[in-house]
């Protein structure tokens, strides 16, 4: 009688072999993902392809022209022109690169809340400031470099923020946001 059964070394050495190149392809395919997501850029948020913390002055000048208004004061703002009769744009300079830009938004922008959450996603914090009482707040994305001061009931924008991404909302409202609190905070009469 013929013994139908393959040997055990045969079995043993095909399991071998076989996880051997299983282990081959996945680390592969492993190492591959790992350089895709490396190498896939993150999605910053810009204003005329400027970005904070990388574009200098003669970035902004090429991008918006010569500014409105010239400051020499890194805590005062170049103004720019906007779409708005009565605010105008504003880029601070740190050294002669962009630390933030306040992008004044208009109805003729006809930009508005699900615009920048259908790019973006939900904010990551909500910020109580100056206009809070009339429902307009700061609305957050720290990884992204955008905020945007808006009321999420009308969906209405009255300006976007560009900065340079952060992972720290105290930091960023140490530096930016002096007004801002994460908690609501009514005046006083």
């Amino acid at each position: 009688m013929k013994n139908d059964k393959p040997p055990i070394k045969s079995v043993a050495l095909f399991l071998v072999v076989f996880l051997f190149v299983l282990f081959i392809f996945l680390y592969f395919r492993a190492r591959k993902n790992q350089q895709n997501s490396s190498t896939k850029p993150e999605k910053l948020a810009t204003f005329y392809n400027l970005q904070p913390g990388t574009s200098t002055k003669d970035d902004v000048i090429k991008a918006l022209g010569y500014p409105k208004k010239d400051s020499t004061s890194s805590a005062t703002p170049v103004e720019y022109d906007s779409k708005s009769p009565t605010r105008n744009n504003e880029v601070y300079f740190k050294d002669n690169v962009v630390s933030i830009i306040k992008h004044q938004v208009t109805v003729n922008d006809n930009i508005k809340i699900e615009n920048i959450q259908s790019e973006y996603g939900k904010h990551e914090y909500k910020l109580y400031g100056p206009a809070s009482e009339s429902g307009f707040n700061l609305y957050v994305y720290l990884q992204k470099g955008i905020a945007y001061l808006g009321n999420e009931y009308t969906g209405e924008i009255l300006e976007i923020w560009y900065f340079p991404k952060t992972s720290n909302i105290t930091s960023l409202i140490q530096t930016y946001a002096n007004d801002y609190s994460l908690t609501f905070l009514p005046p006083y009469d």
